[in-house]
């Protein structure tokens, strides 16, 4: 503490002990107490402006510092005093991510990124995101329901034709790609269209795909009336 040069000669050892108390006191959150007695000591010894500066300024800081010298409390919880550990979490909190080059903030996001940096760096991470999928589901499904319930959605009745029994009448054919496809009527009716697995060899189903394309057609014509 500087403030003990003005009161004790360079290399004196009384001016350990005294600092020694002090520090003792500003620990027991008498911070206050430690800048009154620093001041009264300065003008007890008659000490004129720069004999007592360093006490002077000591104390000013011991004074405008006070709220944030609750070391009690911090000692009683654990948390770290020395500046050494704070400086650290600092640099790798804040600095390391906010300084990059090219970088620019506004407040609402360097805070959003620095708290979703400080809940990585305590391996938060897993059980925030957890809860923050929950709390997404609530506000855009749950809240929107009555009870927080969200109904199930009715089943629709199924669409699908009944399969036809077709009477094997037969007016077209068609052999593409290894597949049989062929137009069945009845009276005149087109009752649909069925796929058949061809048998005949690779070779020739090419050229039977032409053949009942044309086939096909020539059906369907004469089917409608000459009409395609």
């Amino acid at each position: 503490m500087g403030a003990a040069w003005s009161f004790f000669q360079e290399g004196d050892p009384a001016a350990e002990a005294w600092v020694h108390d002090k520090a003792l006191a500003v620990l027991q959150g008498q911070a206050g107490v430690v800048a009154a007695a620093i001041r009264r000591k300065a003008t007890t010894l008659n000490l004129d402006s720069n004999q007592r500066a360093k006490a002077d300024r000591a104390a000013d800081y011991l004074l405008n510092k006070r709220p944030y010298l609750d070391y009690p409390t911090a000692l009683t919880n654990g948390w770290p005093i020395a500046t050494g550990v704070i400086e650290g979490a600092c640099r790798h909190l804040i600095k390391d991510r906010m300084d990059i080059t090219g970088a620019r903030w506004g407040l609402q996001g360097a805070e959003a990124i620095l708290k979703l940096r400080a809940i990585r760096s305590n391996g938060d991470f897993p059980a925030y995101w957890d809860y923050h999928l929950a709390q997404e589901r609530h506000r855009h499904h749950d809240s929107r329901h009555a009870d927080g319930v969200i109904p199930r959605a009715a089943r629709r009745p199924s669409r699908r034709a009944a399969p036809i029994d077709f009477p094997a009448v037969v007016i077209g054919k068609l052999e593409l790609n290894g597949y049989v496809i062929e137009r069945v009527h009845e009276q005149g009716k087109l009752l649909g269209v069925r796929l058949l697995e061809s048998e005949a060899p690779v070779h020739q189903r090419h050229v039977g795909a032409i053949d009942g394309a044309a086939n096909i057609r020539d059906s369907h014509a004469g089917a409608s009336g000459g009409r395609c």
